[in-house]
């Protein structure tokens, strides 16, 4: 199986929760309103319809370029399809809109993983273990990274079980 196969599990959970996502919790600003056009797209891409998916979720982009979340949800859509080069443009956008979300640096990290893109995923990660120190998702990525890159950084986590 493909490393870019293995996240898909990641990227539907993401997709599946991202209407859930509150301003308070999330800790950046998106208008979170529910957008016709990328509820829309949600369900275009949940019955299968991924390009109608990925084109509806780009009007959405253009009708709101400032806000993380339809690019997020459009780099979900782009992962899943096969678009590699946009959805990575579009992770990095998210997460340079919205610094503080700790889950869109992840995205990041992991989608650089996947590519082999070792650097790109260890920032990613550390930026990620910094907003959210506890969440053991960023660290696993973090030592996962470094094992993958053949790095002997020693890594020191709250999670005993990821350090190496």
């Amino acid at each position: 199986m493909n490393r870019l196969m293995l996240l898909q599990p990641f990227f539907l959970a993401a997709l599946a929760i991202l209407p859930l996502a509150s301003p308070g919790c999330m800790g950046a600003t998106s208008t979170l309103e529910h957008d016709e056009k990328s509820v829309q797209a949600t369900e275009l891409f949940k019955s299968g319809k991924i390009q109608e998916a990925i084109a509806l979720e780009k009007e959405a982009v253009t009708d709101k370029p400032t806000d993380w979340l339809p690019h997020a949800t459009l780099s979900y859509f782009q992962w899943y399809s096969g678009q590699i080069p946009a959805a990575v443009s579009e992770a990095k956008l998210a997460a340079t809109l919205a610094p503080k979300i700790e889950g869109l640096q992840t995205n990041t990290g992991q989608m650089a993983l996947a590519l082999g893109d070792y650097q790109t995923a260890i920032s990613a990660f550390e930026r990620a273990t910094k907003i959210a120190p506890d969440d053991w998702t960023p660290w696993f990525g973090l030592v996962n990274t470094h094992r993958s890159s053949g790095s002997r950084t020693r890594i020191v986590s709250p999670w005993p079980q990821a350090n190496m």
